[in-house]
C-alpha cells in the first residue's frame, strides 16, 4: 500500500523493471519511472532541451503549454526552491498578522505592509500546494480526516478555550492601558479581533489561520471533479467573482476556499503540463522584476496614505462584497475580484522570480545517484548499490520505506503528496544536507559554502512551514497578555512610536516564523497536526493494511 504522503525527498521509488533491459520504462511500454524531483512527470525530462514531447508541445501555438512558455515559464524539478518559497510565504503571512493589529489601529505603515503582503502570500502558498497535488486515493482520503479535519478540530476547541477565557464576557483586563476604555467582546487589540466579524465563536469559523485545514480539505476533495471540466481555471476564476455576492461569509471557510480555488488548479495545470514560475535569471528579467513589485508597493502607499484604504480584506477574499466595499460599490465586487486575481497572480509570479533554485548556491545532495534537478552532484559521492539509484545506509533514498520496491505510479499518484506541509515530525532523506555543503572544487574537505548551508536549512522550515502558520496566533497571545500591544490603545496611530512598533513587530513575525520552524519546535507542537489516528480500530481495516495505515506504525512518513 503506497502511503498517502511520499517522503519529501521528491524522489520516486526506484524500480528493476524500469532500470533493466527492455527500453526505457524497463519494456513492454510501461510508463518509465520518475527519478527527479517534484516537478519532474514520470518519462518527462526536467529540462526541455533533453525533452521531445514538451518541446512538441511548447511549439504549439494553440497549447496550455506554449503561451506559458511564450511568458517565460520553464519546467520546474526543484524541491528545494518550492520549500525555500513556502518558508518564505508562510514567514510572509505570519509578519502580516503580527502588524494586522496596528493596522487595524490606523497606523498606515502597517495598512502598507500587511496589504502588500496580503497581495501575494497566500494565493503563492495554494498555487504551491496545488502544484504538488496528488490524487485522492483510499489511503489519501483517510490522511485527510487524520492530518487535517482531526487537527483543525483539535486546535479550534483549543484556540476557542483559550480565547473565551481570556477576552469574551469577563477579559482579564477590561480596561487595557486606559481607564476609559472597555475592551468589547472578543476584543484582542484596539478595533480587532480573532472573531471574525465580531459574530459568535464556533467550530464552523475557523480561529486565525485554521481556515488554511479546510481550504486544503476542499481543495483536495474537489480537485477530481474540477479537471473534468474545460478551461477549469477560467470557469472557477469565474465562479470566484461571484461568490463574493453571497452570505456564505466564513463559515467552513466555504468562500475563501471557492475564491482561492483558481490558485490551485493554476498550481496543478502547472504540474500537469511540466512548467511553473521561474526566477529571474537575467538582468532585464530583475529588472522587469523589480519594477513591477516597486510598483505594486508604490501602489499600496498611494492607496493608504493618499486615499485612505486601509482594510486588507479585498485581498483576504473571504468576505462579501457587501461588508468590503459597502452597500454602494458592492455591485462591483465581481470586476474589482477579477482585477485582484490579476494583481495576485502577477505577484506570485514577481515573488517567485525572487526565489533563486538550489544550483544558484551550488547546493550537494548527499549522492550524485540521488540528485534531484537544479541541485550539484556532490563530488566523489558514490552510486547506491545495485544501480538502481537506492543509497544504502542511515541517509539514504527512501530508506526504511515500509512499501518496498513497487512499481512505476502515474503522476497523479506521484507528486503533491510529497510536499504536502502537514506532516511535520520527523527528518526527510534523500534531500541535501548541510554537512555536505562545500564550496565549488574544494573536495571534501574544503571549505563550508555558507550560502548552501543557509539554503538548505531554510529550506527545510519550508517542508515544516505548517506548525508556524498554525500556532503563530499562540505566540500573539501571549503577546498581548504580556502587554505588547497595548500601544493600539493608547498611543497615535502614526506617531513614531508606532511606527517604530510596527516595523519591530514585522520582524518578530519572521523571527517567530524561523523559532516555530525548527526541528525541537515541530516534535513538540506537532503532535496536534500528526495526530496517531491512523489505526485500523478508527478507520475500516482495508486490504493489506496491517492493522495500521502506515505499514505497521500510527506515525506518518518523514515531513513534506
Amino acid at each position: 500500500i503506497r502511503p498517502l504522503f511520499l517522503r519529501s525527498s521528491g524522489l520516486t521509488r526506484p524500480s528493476s523493471r524500469a532500470e533493466g533491459g527492455g527500453g526505457e520504462g524497463g519494456g513492454g511500454g510501461r510508463r518509465p519511472v520518475m527519478s527527479e524531483g517534484y516537478g519532474a512527470i514520470p518519462g518527462m525530462s526536467p529540462t526541455a532541451n533533453n525533452n521531445p514531447a514538451f518541446a512538441a508541445a511548447a511549439s504549439s501555438p494553440d497549447s496550455f503549454v506554449g503561451f506559458f512558455t511564450r511568458l517565460g515559464m520553464t519546467p520546474e524539478s526543484d524541491h528545494h526552491r518550492l520549500d525555500l518559497a513556502q518558508f518564505l510565504l508562510v514567514a510572509c503571512i505570519v509578519a502580516g498578522n503580527f502588524v494586522h493589529p496596528f493596522a487595524s489601529a490606523g497606523a498606515k505603515l502597517a495598512c502598507v505592509l500587511h496589504n502588500i503582503v496580503s497581495m501575494f502570500s497566500v494565493p503563492a502558498l495554494v498555487i504551491i500546494a496545488g502544484f504538488r497535488n496528488a490524487e485522492l486515493t483510499p489511503q489519501r482520503r483517510r490522511s485527510v480526516i487524520a492530518f487535517l479535519l482531526v487537527p483543525y478540530l483539535l486546535l479550534q476547541s483549543v484556540y476557542l478555550a483559550v480565547y473565551i477565557m481570556l477576552y469574551w464576557n469577563v477579559s482579564f483586563r477590561d480596561h487595557p492601558g486606559r481607564k476609559d476604555v472597555d475592551r468589547a467582546d472578543g476584543e484582542l487589540t484596539y478595533n480587532w479581533t480573532l472573531a471574525k466579524d465580531w459574530g459568535p465563536l464556533s467550530l464552523a469559523t475557523p480561529f486565525g489561520n485554521l481556515w488554511y485545514l479546510l481550504c486544503l480539505t476542499h481543495f483536495i476533495v474537489w480537485r477530481p471533479f474540477a479537471i473534468e471540466v474545460p478551461h477549469t481555471v477560467v470557469i472557477h476564476t469565474l465562479l470566484g467573482c461571484t461568490m463574493g455576492y453571497t452570505t456564505v461569509g466564513q463559515f467552513m471557510s466555504l468562500q475563501r476556499a471557492a475564491a482561492l480555488m483558481p490558485f490551485y488548479l493554476l498550481g496543478h495545470a502547472c504540474r500537469r503540463h511540466h512548467i511553473f514560475f521561474p526566477w529571474a535569471s537575467s538582468v532585464p528579467a530583475r529588472a522587469c522584476v523589480a519594477s513591477v513589485a516597486l510598483l505594486a508597493l508604490g501602489g499600496c502607499a498611494t492607496a493608504v496614505y493618499a486615499f485612505g484604504h486601509r482594510s486588507s480584506l479585498i485581498w483576504e477574499m473571504s468576505q462579501s462584497y457587501h461588508v468590503v466595499w459597502g452597500p454602494k460599490k458592492y455591485r462591483w465586487g465581481a470586476l474589482i475580484q477579477l482585477s485582484v486575481y490579476a494583481a495576485s497572480t502577477a505577484m506570485s509570479a514577481v515573488f517567485f522570480a525572487l526565489v533563486p533554485p538550489a544550483s544558484v548556491f551550488y547546493v550537494q545532495a548527499s549522492t550524485g545517484e540521488n540528485t534531484a534537478p537544479g541541485l550539484t552532484p556532490e563530488k566523489g559521492a558514490g552510486e547506491g548499490e545495485g544501480g538502481g539509484g537506492r543509497s544504502h545506509g542511515g541517509g539514504g533514498l527512501w530508506s526504511g520505506d515500509p512499501c518496498g520496491d513497487c512499481e512505476e505510479v502515474d503522476a497523479e499518484d506521484e507528486l503533491g503528496a510529497a510536499a504536502d506541509p502537514l506532516l511535520v515530525r520527523g527528518r526527510r532523506t534523500g534531500e541535501a544536507r548541510e554537512r555536505d555543503q562545500k564550496r565549488p572544487g574544494a573536495g571534501a574537505e574544503g571549505a563550508t559554502n555558507h550560502l548552501a548551508v543557509c539554503y538548505v536549512r531554510a529550506s527545510k522550515w519550508g517542508s515544516r512551514a505548517l506548525c508556524p502558520l498554525m500556532y503563530s496566533f499562540f505566540v500573539m497571545i501571549i503577546l498581548e497578555v504580556c502587554w505588547c500591544y497595548n500601544d493600539t490603545w493608547t498611543v497615535p496611530a502614526n506617531g513614531v512610536v508606532m511606527t517604530l512598533h510596527t516595523i519591530l513587530f514585522f520582524v518578530l513575525g519572521l523571527v517567530v516564523t524561523a523559532a516555530l520552524s525548527t526541528r525541537p519546535a515541530c516534535m513538540t507542537l506537532g503532535w496536534l497536526l500528526t495526530p496517531p489516528v491512523l489505526y485500523s480500530w478508527v478507520f475500516e481495516d482495508g486490504a493489506g493494511t496491517g492493522g495500521t495505515l502506515n505499514g505497521g506504525t500510527s506515525e506518518p512518513p518523514s515531513p513534506a
